[in-house]
């Protein structure tokens, strides 16, 4: 969990493609208080979401954790964006459904997706008993393909390397796999940077099986073998050009993507190797 952090924001959005992918929020400085991150890794920890923006409308994939809430309604009023579609992949965390009830009354939200056994309209709302504005709660269910807005069809994968319920999201035709809560490990090297390019990635392995390894510590001395599968099938069925997760880095270019593929399998075997802690 969060307990104390300092946090670096922008009024301007990242664009990943711009003008028609963004990322939103902002980074905290650690200083060894989130729980998920090692707790003497250099650099800053990215807390995103993301929107796709289509003229006025955005199409938000996550919200975030509360303490980004003000920054990302900014960052939307930034981008001309009125009216929206949201998605959380991983109902209930925090980190997803986060500033959910708060961008439904800043903008006019149109529908709010969430898996099937947690339904948006019992899952939004939890910081104030005046009444909601209205939105259709959306239902997605992994392993299909879904057009959450016209034009723009998702690839919803039943995400196999991950904490607790949520599905992972590819879209193609930006080439981006929205990973949720795995592929977290890249801190950012300056407060505010929330994406990673082969020309400054400094990410070395024992970097990612240090904080694979935090994150997901029951990993250690565990069976990898299905979740190492999993990965190479989902990589080799889609075409991903950028890997983006709720928290940490989001990772641009294919061949950075296939080097940070490479290190996640090495880390998960790694880990298999290790001690159990239990």
């Amino acid at each position: 969990m969060i307990n104390k952090v300092k946090v670096q924001t922008s009024a301007s959005p990242i664009p990943i493609i711009r003008d028609e992918l963004y990322v939103l929020g902002g980074t905290v400085e650690h200083e060894g208080f989130i729980s998920w991150v090692p707790a003497d890794a250099d650099g800053s920890e990215p807390l995103n979401a993301y929107v796709f923006v289509d003229g006025d409308h955005g199409l938000v994939i996550d919200t975030s954790l509360p303490v980004m809430g003000e920054t990302i309604v900014t960052q939307l009023k930034t981008l001309g964006l009125k009216r929206l579609t949201i998605v959380m992949t991983r109902p209930p965390e925090f980190d997803s459904i986060g500033n959910a009830e708060t961008l439904v009354r800043n903008f006019e939200v149109d529908r709010v997706y969430s898996e099937l056994m947690f339904p948006a309209d019992e899952w939004v709302q939890f910081r104030s008993d005046e009444e909601l504005p209205k939105f259709e709660p959306g239902v997605y269910r992994k392993n299909t393909d879904v057009d959450f807005v016209e034009g723009r069809t998702f690839n919803v994968i039943d995400a196999r390397l991950k904490l607790l319920a949520c599905a992972w999201l590819f879209d193609e035709k930006t080439g981006t796999l929205f990973t949720s809560d795995a592929f977290t490990h890249v801190l950012s090297r300056e407060p505010g940077e929330q994406t990673v390019t082969e020309a400054f990635d400094v990410t070395r392995q024992e970097d990612v099986t240090r904080h694979l390894g935090t994150k997901y510590e029951w990993l250690k001395g565990s069976y990898t073998e299905p979740l190492r599968k999993f990965l190479k099938e989902v990589f080799s069925t889609y075409d991903v050009q950028t890997i983006a997760p709720i928290t940490g880095c989001a990772i641009i270019g294919r061949e950075l993507v296939a080097g940070h593929v490479a290190m996640m399998d090495e880390a998960l075997q790694q880990l298999a190797e290790q001690e159990s802690q239990a």
